[in-house]
Protein backbone atom coordinates (compact mmCIF):
# COMPACT_ATOMS: atom_id res chain seq x y z
CA UNK A 1 0.00 0.00 0.00
CA UNK A 2 1.23 3.40 -0.73
CA UNK A 3 1.05 6.24 1.73
CA UNK A 4 2.11 10.01 1.75
CA UNK A 5 5.48 8.55 2.40
CA UNK A 6 6.39 6.05 0.37
CA UNK A 7 5.98 2.40 0.09
CA UNK A 8 4.95 0.91 3.71
CA UNK A 9 4.42 -2.62 3.80
CA UNK A 10 0.90 -3.61 5.37
CA UNK A 11 -0.10 -6.71 6.62
CA UNK A 12 -3.70 -7.47 5.75
CA UNK A 13 -6.23 -10.33 7.36
CA UNK A 14 -7.96 -12.43 4.90
CA UNK A 15 -12.01 -11.56 5.93
CA UNK A 16 -15.09 -13.82 4.50
CA UNK A 17 -16.77 -11.78 2.05
CA UNK A 18 -20.27 -10.68 2.69
CA UNK A 19 -23.12 -12.55 1.06
CA UNK A 20 -25.89 -10.43 -0.15
CA UNK A 21 -24.00 -7.24 -0.43
CA UNK A 22 -24.27 -4.85 -3.51
CA UNK A 23 -21.85 -2.29 -3.94
CA UNK A 24 -22.93 1.40 -2.95
CA UNK A 25 -24.06 4.05 -5.25
CA UNK A 26 -23.44 7.89 -4.84
CA UNK A 27 -26.43 9.07 -4.31
CA UNK A 28 -27.58 11.69 -6.98
CA UNK A 29 -29.07 14.78 -5.83
CA UNK A 30 -31.57 17.16 -8.44
CA UNK A 31 -31.25 20.27 -7.99
CA UNK A 32 -33.49 21.87 -10.51
CA UNK A 33 -32.00 20.33 -13.95
CA UNK A 34 -28.99 22.61 -13.43
CA UNK A 35 -26.93 19.22 -12.95
CA UNK A 36 -27.26 16.20 -11.14
CA UNK A 37 -24.52 16.13 -8.02
CA UNK A 38 -23.32 12.68 -7.00
CA UNK A 39 -21.03 13.91 -4.32
CA UNK A 40 -20.76 17.33 -3.08
CA UNK A 41 -20.34 21.06 -4.45
CA UNK A 42 -16.79 21.57 -5.34
CA UNK A 43 -14.79 25.33 -4.65
CA UNK A 44 -14.96 25.48 -8.00
CA UNK A 45 -18.68 26.41 -8.63
CA UNK A 46 -18.65 29.45 -6.32
CA UNK A 47 -17.86 32.71 -8.44
CA UNK A 48 -15.48 34.03 -5.99
CA UNK A 49 -13.98 33.31 -2.57
CA UNK A 50 -13.62 35.93 -0.39
CA UNK A 51 -10.49 35.83 2.07
CA UNK A 52 -11.93 37.40 5.22
CA UNK A 53 -10.09 39.26 7.55
CA UNK A 54 -7.71 41.16 5.32
CA UNK A 55 -8.53 44.55 7.15
CA UNK A 56 -5.04 44.99 8.50
CA UNK A 57 -2.43 46.55 5.89
CA UNK A 58 -0.20 43.04 6.41
CA UNK A 59 -2.91 40.98 6.53
CA UNK A 60 -4.27 42.24 2.85
CA UNK A 61 -0.80 42.00 1.40
CA UNK A 62 -0.62 38.42 1.52
CA UNK A 63 -3.71 37.32 -0.18
CA UNK A 64 -3.23 39.75 -2.46
CA UNK A 65 0.20 38.79 -3.27
CA UNK A 66 -1.64 35.35 -4.17
CA UNK A 67 -3.78 37.05 -6.58
CA UNK A 68 -6.49 35.86 -4.03
CA UNK A 69 -10.27 37.62 -3.50
CA UNK A 70 -10.06 39.37 -0.21
CA UNK A 71 -12.55 40.49 2.14
CA UNK A 72 -12.28 43.27 4.39
CA UNK A 73 -14.62 44.90 7.33
CA UNK A 74 -15.65 49.15 6.34
CA UNK A 75 -16.16 50.45 9.74
CA UNK A 76 -11.73 49.37 10.58
CA UNK A 77 -10.58 50.83 7.31
CA UNK A 78 -7.49 52.56 7.55
CA UNK A 79 -6.84 55.45 4.20
CA UNK A 80 -3.37 53.01 4.00
CA UNK A 81 -5.89 50.04 3.48
CA UNK A 82 -8.20 51.82 1.43
CA UNK A 83 -5.45 53.27 -1.24
CA UNK A 84 -4.12 49.37 -1.33
CA UNK A 85 -7.68 48.14 -2.04
CA UNK A 86 -8.36 50.51 -4.52
CA UNK A 87 -4.89 49.21 -6.38
CA UNK A 88 -5.68 45.77 -5.94
CA UNK A 89 -9.05 46.50 -7.89
CA UNK A 90 -7.47 48.73 -10.39
CA UNK A 91 -5.19 45.27 -10.92
CA UNK A 92 -8.10 43.27 -11.35
CA UNK A 93 -8.25 42.43 -7.79
CA UNK A 94 -11.88 41.58 -6.77
CA UNK A 95 -12.93 42.95 -2.86
CA UNK A 96 -15.58 41.62 -0.13
CA UNK A 97 -16.18 44.87 2.04
CA UNK A 98 -18.37 44.16 5.10
CA UNK A 99 -20.61 47.02 6.90
CA UNK A 100 -19.57 45.75 9.93
CA UNK A 101 -23.36 44.95 11.09
CA UNK A 102 -22.66 42.03 12.85
CA UNK A 103 -19.77 43.67 15.27
CA UNK A 104 -21.94 46.01 16.08
CA UNK A 105 -24.78 43.97 16.99
CA UNK A 106 -23.00 41.30 19.01
CA UNK A 107 -21.77 44.59 20.96
CA UNK A 108 -25.23 45.71 21.70
CA UNK A 109 -26.06 42.06 22.87
CA UNK A 110 -23.22 42.17 25.26
CA UNK A 111 -24.17 45.91 26.52
CA UNK A 112 -21.36 47.53 24.79
CA UNK A 113 -23.36 49.80 22.69
CA UNK A 114 -26.66 51.40 22.96
CA UNK A 115 -27.90 50.41 19.61
CA UNK A 116 -27.79 47.46 17.37
CA UNK A 117 -27.02 49.44 14.05
CA UNK A 118 -23.94 49.98 12.69
CA UNK A 119 -22.84 53.44 11.34
CA UNK A 120 -24.28 53.10 7.88
CA UNK A 121 -23.67 56.70 7.03
CA UNK A 122 -20.07 56.47 7.72
CA UNK A 123 -20.17 53.10 6.21
CA UNK A 124 -21.52 54.49 3.06
CA UNK A 125 -19.28 57.02 3.20
CA UNK A 126 -16.61 54.18 2.87
CA UNK A 127 -17.59 52.78 -0.02
CA UNK A 128 -18.26 56.00 -1.81
CA UNK A 129 -14.73 56.95 -1.64
CA UNK A 130 -13.50 52.98 -3.02
CA UNK A 131 -15.05 53.87 -5.62
CA UNK A 132 -14.35 57.32 -6.36
CA UNK A 133 -13.13 58.42 -9.44
CA UNK A 134 -12.05 54.84 -10.46
CA UNK A 135 -12.48 54.19 -14.56
CA UNK A 136 -15.27 52.84 -16.31
CA UNK A 137 -16.29 48.95 -15.18
CA UNK A 138 -13.64 48.39 -12.18
CA UNK A 139 -16.06 49.27 -9.41
CA UNK A 140 -17.61 46.18 -10.45
CA UNK A 141 -14.23 44.48 -8.49
CA UNK A 142 -16.05 45.76 -5.14
CA UNK A 143 -18.63 43.87 -3.43
CA UNK A 144 -20.46 45.54 -1.12
CA UNK A 145 -22.91 44.67 1.76
CA UNK A 146 -25.78 46.81 2.15
CA UNK A 147 -26.98 48.07 5.29
CA UNK A 148 -28.82 45.29 7.74
CA UNK A 149 -29.61 44.38 11.43
CA UNK A 150 -29.21 41.34 12.42
CA UNK A 151 -32.55 38.98 13.27
CA UNK A 152 -34.70 42.23 12.49
CA UNK A 153 -35.61 41.67 9.08
CA UNK A 154 -38.10 44.73 9.49
CA UNK A 155 -35.80 47.12 10.69
CA UNK A 156 -33.49 46.16 7.51
CA UNK A 157 -35.87 46.47 5.28
CA UNK A 158 -36.84 50.31 6.70
CA UNK A 159 -33.17 50.86 5.99
CA UNK A 160 -33.10 49.78 2.43
CA UNK A 161 -36.17 52.47 2.00
CA UNK A 162 -33.86 54.91 4.40
CA UNK A 163 -30.90 54.62 2.36
CA UNK A 164 -32.44 53.83 -1.10
CA UNK A 165 -30.72 56.53 -2.81
CA UNK A 166 -27.65 55.96 -1.72
CA UNK A 167 -27.48 52.30 -2.40
CA UNK A 168 -28.86 52.87 -6.27
CA UNK A 169 -26.28 54.90 -7.03
CA UNK A 170 -23.67 51.99 -5.78
CA UNK A 171 -25.65 49.54 -7.97
CA UNK A 172 -25.66 52.05 -11.05
CA UNK A 173 -21.69 52.87 -10.44
CA UNK A 174 -21.53 48.58 -11.19
CA UNK A 175 -20.85 47.76 -7.57
CA UNK A 176 -21.99 44.20 -6.75
CA UNK A 177 -24.62 44.98 -3.41
CA UNK A 178 -25.22 42.29 -1.39
CA UNK A 179 -28.24 42.60 0.18
CA UNK A 180 -28.74 39.97 3.09
CA UNK A 181 -31.92 37.73 4.11
CA UNK A 182 -32.63 38.08 7.74
CA UNK A 183 -35.22 35.11 9.02
CA UNK A 184 -38.73 36.28 9.79
CA UNK A 185 -42.25 36.07 10.48
CA UNK A 186 -42.45 35.59 6.14
CA UNK A 187 -40.44 33.17 4.12
CA UNK A 188 -37.32 34.42 2.57
CA UNK A 189 -38.91 34.20 -0.33
CA UNK A 190 -41.42 36.73 0.56
CA UNK A 191 -38.86 38.99 1.93
CA UNK A 192 -36.43 39.23 -1.09
CA UNK A 193 -39.65 40.44 -3.31
CA UNK A 194 -40.04 43.24 -0.60
CA UNK A 195 -36.52 43.96 -1.34
CA UNK A 196 -37.03 44.02 -4.91
CA UNK A 197 -40.13 46.60 -4.67
CA UNK A 198 -38.35 48.96 -2.20
CA UNK A 199 -35.13 48.83 -4.46
CA UNK A 200 -36.66 48.78 -7.68
CA UNK A 201 -34.31 46.62 -8.88
CA UNK A 202 -33.26 43.02 -9.20
CA UNK A 203 -30.04 44.42 -10.34
CA UNK A 204 -28.32 42.76 -6.67
CA UNK A 205 -26.65 39.90 -4.75
CA UNK A 206 -28.95 38.45 -2.56
CA UNK A 207 -27.33 37.75 1.00
CA UNK A 208 -27.85 34.50 3.02
CA UNK A 209 -26.81 33.64 5.96
CA UNK A 210 -24.49 30.68 6.51
CA UNK A 211 -25.59 29.35 10.38
CA UNK A 212 -28.79 27.61 10.18
CA UNK A 213 -29.91 29.24 13.60
CA UNK A 214 -29.90 32.64 10.84
CA UNK A 215 -32.01 30.60 8.00
CA UNK A 216 -32.95 26.93 7.48
CA UNK A 217 -32.30 25.99 4.21
CA UNK A 218 -36.03 25.32 3.98
CA UNK A 219 -36.12 28.89 4.30
CA UNK A 220 -33.58 29.70 1.77
CA UNK A 221 -35.36 27.33 -0.80
CA UNK A 222 -38.48 29.53 -0.65
CA UNK A 223 -36.78 32.06 -3.19
CA UNK A 224 -37.25 31.39 -6.20
CA UNK A 225 -36.20 33.21 -9.76
CA UNK A 226 -33.25 35.10 -9.05
CA UNK A 227 -29.79 34.43 -10.52
CA UNK A 228 -26.92 36.13 -8.02
CA UNK A 229 -26.29 34.97 -4.25
CA UNK A 230 -23.51 35.45 -1.64
CA UNK A 231 -23.48 32.97 1.33
CA UNK A 232 -22.25 35.41 4.21
CA UNK A 233 -20.11 34.60 6.74
CA UNK A 234 -18.83 30.99 5.95
CA UNK A 235 -16.27 29.73 7.99
CA UNK A 236 -15.05 26.73 5.93
CA UNK A 237 -16.01 24.36 3.30
CA UNK A 238 -17.98 21.45 4.06
CA UNK A 239 -21.28 19.37 3.97
CA UNK A 240 -23.23 22.28 5.89
CA UNK A 241 -22.21 25.02 3.26
CA UNK A 242 -23.31 23.25 0.24
CA UNK A 243 -26.42 21.80 1.87
CA UNK A 244 -27.66 25.49 1.91
CA UNK A 245 -26.07 25.82 -1.65
CA UNK A 246 -28.18 23.50 -2.78
CA UNK A 247 -31.40 24.72 -1.07
CA UNK A 248 -30.60 27.79 -3.34
CA UNK A 249 -29.79 25.99 -6.36
CA UNK A 250 -32.55 23.84 -6.38
CA UNK A 251 -35.15 26.61 -6.95
CA UNK A 252 -32.42 28.78 -8.97
CA UNK A 253 -30.49 26.53 -11.21
CA UNK A 254 -28.22 28.59 -13.43
CA UNK A 255 -27.71 31.19 -10.60
CA UNK A 256 -23.78 32.65 -9.63
CA UNK A 257 -22.82 31.97 -6.20
CA UNK A 258 -20.34 33.13 -3.89
CA UNK A 259 -19.25 33.35 -0.25
CA UNK A 260 -16.68 34.69 2.25
CA UNK A 261 -14.59 32.77 4.87
CA UNK A 262 -11.58 33.33 7.30
CA UNK A 263 -9.89 30.36 6.34
CA UNK A 264 -6.82 31.43 8.72
CA UNK A 265 -9.73 30.81 12.31
CA UNK A 266 -9.12 27.56 12.44
CA UNK A 267 -5.03 27.85 11.63
CA UNK A 268 -4.85 30.70 14.34
CA UNK A 269 -2.31 28.45 16.46
CA UNK A 270 -0.28 27.19 13.27
CA UNK A 271 -0.32 30.84 11.90
CA UNK A 272 1.15 32.12 15.56
CA UNK A 273 4.09 29.63 15.81
CA UNK A 274 5.14 30.14 12.06
CA UNK A 275 4.72 33.64 12.81
CA UNK A 276 7.16 33.58 15.75
CA UNK A 277 9.67 31.40 14.00
CA UNK A 278 10.31 33.87 11.60
CA UNK A 279 10.79 36.83 14.44
CA UNK A 280 12.84 34.10 15.73
CA UNK A 281 14.73 33.65 12.17
CA UNK A 282 15.12 37.21 11.96
CA UNK A 283 16.50 38.33 15.28
CA UNK A 284 17.65 41.72 15.61
CA UNK A 285 18.67 42.04 11.94
CA UNK A 286 15.96 44.13 11.05
CA UNK A 287 18.02 46.87 9.64
CA UNK A 288 19.93 44.50 7.15
CA UNK A 289 17.68 45.31 4.64
CA UNK A 290 14.64 43.98 6.13
CA UNK A 291 13.68 47.56 7.20
CA UNK A 292 14.02 50.54 4.86
CA UNK A 293 15.86 52.80 6.77
CA UNK A 294 16.36 55.24 3.99
CA UNK A 295 12.74 55.87 4.17
CA UNK A 296 12.18 55.97 7.81
CA UNK A 297 14.52 58.68 8.05
CA UNK A 298 12.85 60.70 5.26
CA UNK A 299 9.44 60.34 7.67
CA UNK A 300 11.40 61.44 10.78
CA UNK A 301 12.31 64.43 9.12
CA UNK A 302 10.06 65.53 6.82
CA UNK A 303 6.61 63.86 7.09
CA UNK A 304 4.30 65.01 9.91
CA UNK A 305 2.02 63.79 12.08
CA UNK A 306 2.88 59.73 12.33
CA UNK A 307 4.99 59.43 15.46
CA UNK A 308 4.19 59.17 18.75
CA UNK A 309 4.60 61.57 21.70
CA UNK A 310 6.85 59.26 23.64
CA UNK A 311 8.86 58.46 20.22
CA UNK A 312 9.47 62.48 19.78
CA UNK A 313 10.76 62.83 23.32
CA UNK A 314 12.81 59.79 23.21
CA UNK A 315 14.40 61.78 19.65
CA UNK A 316 15.08 65.08 21.92
CA UNK A 317 16.63 62.83 24.44
CA UNK A 318 19.01 61.70 21.56
CA UNK A 319 19.98 65.11 21.09
CA UNK A 320 20.17 65.63 25.10
CA UNK A 321 16.60 68.09 24.89
CA UNK A 322 15.26 67.29 28.74
CA UNK A 323 13.70 70.87 29.07
CA UNK A 324 10.20 69.70 28.79
CA UNK A 325 9.05 72.96 27.10
CA UNK A 326 11.60 72.53 24.27
CA UNK A 327 9.99 68.69 24.39
CA UNK A 328 6.89 69.82 23.87
CA UNK A 329 7.81 72.63 20.85
CA UNK A 330 9.05 69.49 19.10
CA UNK A 331 5.53 68.02 19.63
CA UNK A 332 3.91 71.08 18.27
CA UNK A 333 6.48 71.30 15.21
CA UNK A 334 5.67 67.41 14.39
CA UNK A 335 1.93 67.36 14.48
CA UNK A 336 1.19 70.93 13.19
CA UNK A 337 3.85 71.85 10.54
CA UNK A 338 3.30 70.83 6.93
CA UNK A 339 7.21 69.74 6.76
CA UNK A 340 7.15 67.35 10.35
CA UNK A 341 10.61 68.01 12.24
CA UNK A 342 12.72 69.37 9.48
CA UNK A 343 13.18 73.10 10.72
CA UNK A 344 13.36 71.68 14.10
CA UNK A 345 16.25 68.98 13.26
CA UNK A 346 18.20 71.09 10.82
CA UNK A 347 19.02 73.29 14.09
CA UNK A 348 20.51 70.33 16.15
CA UNK A 349 21.74 67.96 13.08
CA UNK A 350 21.71 69.89 9.49
CA UNK A 351 23.31 67.35 8.01
CA UNK A 352 21.43 64.70 9.95
CA UNK A 353 24.94 62.29 10.37
CA UNK A 354 23.93 61.98 14.06
CA UNK A 355 20.41 60.53 12.99
CA UNK A 356 21.74 58.48 10.47
CA UNK A 357 24.57 56.73 12.67
CA UNK A 358 23.23 56.36 15.75
CA UNK A 359 19.69 58.07 16.36
CA UNK A 360 17.28 55.49 14.06
CA UNK A 361 18.86 52.61 15.85
CA UNK A 362 18.70 53.93 19.48
CA UNK A 363 15.40 55.44 19.20
CA UNK A 364 13.23 53.53 16.57
CA UNK A 365 15.11 49.86 17.34
CA UNK A 366 11.38 48.91 19.09
CA UNK A 367 9.39 50.18 16.26
CA UNK A 368 11.56 49.08 13.32
CA UNK A 369 10.78 45.13 15.17
CA UNK A 370 7.37 46.08 15.41
CA UNK A 371 7.07 46.63 11.49
CA UNK A 372 9.35 43.64 10.69
CA UNK A 373 7.24 41.46 12.65
CA UNK A 374 4.09 42.70 10.66
CA UNK A 375 6.06 42.16 7.41
CA UNK A 376 6.60 38.67 8.90
CA UNK A 377 3.42 37.93 10.34
CA UNK A 378 2.31 38.85 6.04
CA UNK A 379 4.88 36.32 5.09
CA UNK A 380 3.06 33.54 7.23
CA UNK A 381 -0.14 34.34 6.30
CA UNK A 382 1.08 34.21 2.23
CA UNK A 383 2.52 30.87 3.67
CA UNK A 384 -0.99 29.38 4.80
CA UNK A 385 -2.93 30.50 2.25
CA UNK A 386 -0.37 28.93 -0.61
CA UNK A 387 -2.33 25.95 0.06
CA UNK A 388 -5.78 26.80 1.76
CA UNK A 389 -9.24 25.36 2.19
CA UNK A 390 -10.74 26.43 -1.01
CA UNK A 391 -8.40 23.80 -2.40
CA UNK A 392 -6.31 26.68 -3.87
CA UNK A 393 -2.57 25.46 -4.17
CA UNK A 394 -0.42 28.44 -5.24
CA UNK A 395 3.64 29.65 -4.89
CA UNK A 396 4.03 31.74 -1.75
CA UNK A 397 5.61 34.64 -3.18
CA UNK A 398 7.65 35.98 -0.01
CA UNK A 399 10.99 34.86 0.43
CA UNK A 400 13.22 35.29 3.71
CA UNK A 401 16.91 33.88 3.94
CA UNK A 402 17.41 31.43 6.03
CA UNK A 403 20.84 32.07 7.24
CA UNK A 404 20.27 35.22 10.04
CA UNK A 405 22.67 33.40 11.98
CA UNK A 406 25.78 33.82 10.09
CA UNK A 407 28.91 36.01 10.23
CA UNK A 408 28.56 39.82 9.61
CA UNK A 409 29.56 40.05 6.05
CA UNK A 410 27.32 37.32 5.01
CA UNK A 411 24.27 39.23 7.25
CA UNK A 412 25.44 42.08 5.32
CA UNK A 413 24.66 40.59 2.01
CA UNK A 414 21.47 39.00 3.26
CA UNK A 415 18.59 39.74 1.07
CA UNK A 416 15.72 40.43 2.68
CA UNK A 417 12.09 41.34 1.36
CA UNK A 418 11.55 44.66 2.01
CA UNK A 419 7.92 46.52 2.52
CA UNK A 420 8.18 48.00 -0.82
CA UNK A 421 8.76 44.44 -2.64
CA UNK A 422 5.83 43.15 -0.69
CA UNK A 423 3.37 45.88 -2.06
CA UNK A 424 4.94 45.47 -5.55
CA UNK A 425 4.41 41.57 -5.22
CA UNK A 426 0.89 42.59 -4.14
Amino acid sequence: MLDLFGEVPVLQTQREPRRNSTPKRPEQVDIGGLFPLTDSLSPERFTAVFHSGATAYYDALAPMALHKDIGIVADRLVPRVECLVRDYVLKGGAVFVDSGAYSAYKKWQEGKATSPLADFDTVLNTYDRLIADLPPGFASGFAFVMPDVLKQPERSLALLEKYRERILHLIDAGVNAIVPLQRGAQSAGQTAQQVFSILGTRNITLGIPSAAAAMSCADAATIRGHDRFHILGRASFGAKLYQRCYAVLEHNPGSTISCDANLLRKRTDELTELHHGLIDLVGDHVWQGAFEETELIYQVINEPGWMSRPQIKALAHFYGIRDAAVVNSWIRAHDERDDGLCSVLNTVDPEANLLWTFGLHDVFFSYAKEEMSALLRAHAVAELLSTDASGDDSQNPFTLPLDCDSDDEAQNEADFTSETELAEAA
